[in-house]
């Protein structure tokens, strides 16, 4: 078999396996459901057959080809969607028992916007607030996405109550400084 043909078979294999495995485990896709993107893997072995069809005889088709075209799923569908809603939970409540929630809560209410920005306080209030309205809005991309690489966020959380602990610091540096100019 020419390297060509070879290459196409190997490219349909590829594509029966990689929506096995993502209707299996679902995907990682940070903006689109599973289902989504199982009908654009089912679209790519759609193409990948054609392009058989192009290059092959009929007697020549490969076994790989007659394997069944998977069917189209609704766009809307999401794998393991009730372990998504358990770790968003999970996550959430992670988020609201950091020991320092409430001294960044309090910082929106005496810092300028930008400060709440370069401290990062402003994104990990962000995050507590867009985990909750997509687990009450049942938006399984969101919570997956929200809910990925929860101890990496939480270290966030750290980092921005240390920045909110230097302006502290440098404050009563400037309110000492002004007590002895007095």
């Amino acid at each position: 078999m020419e390297k060509e043909k070879i290459e196409l078979v190997e490219i349909l294999e590829e594509r029966f396996q990689h929506y096995e495995e993502v209707l299996e485990n679902g995907s990682d896709d940070p903006l689109w459901a599973d289902g989504l993107n199982l009908n654009l893997i089912r679209n790519h072995i759609i193409i990948a057959k054609r392009n058989i069809e192009e290059e092959f005889s009929i007697d020549e088709y490969p076994d790989v080809y007659y394997k069944k075209t998977p069917e189209k799923i609704n766009d809307d569908y999401m794998v393991k969607a009730d372990e998504i809603r358990e770790k968003a939970k999970e996550v959430l409540m992670m988020f609201r028992s950091y020991p320092h929630l409430h001294e960044l809560e309090s910082a929106s209410y005496f810092l300028d916007k930008n400060q709440l920005v370069n401290t990062g306080i402003e994104g990990a209030l962000c995050l507590i607030k867009n985990l909750d309205e997509a687990m009450k809005e049942d938006n399984l991309v969101g919570m997956r996405r929200l809910s990925k690489n929860s101890d990496h966020k939480m270290k966030d959380f750290e980092k921005a109550f240390e920045n909110l602990c230097e302006i502290n610091m440098e404050e009563e540096r400037q309110i000492s400084l002004f007590e002895i100019m007095m």
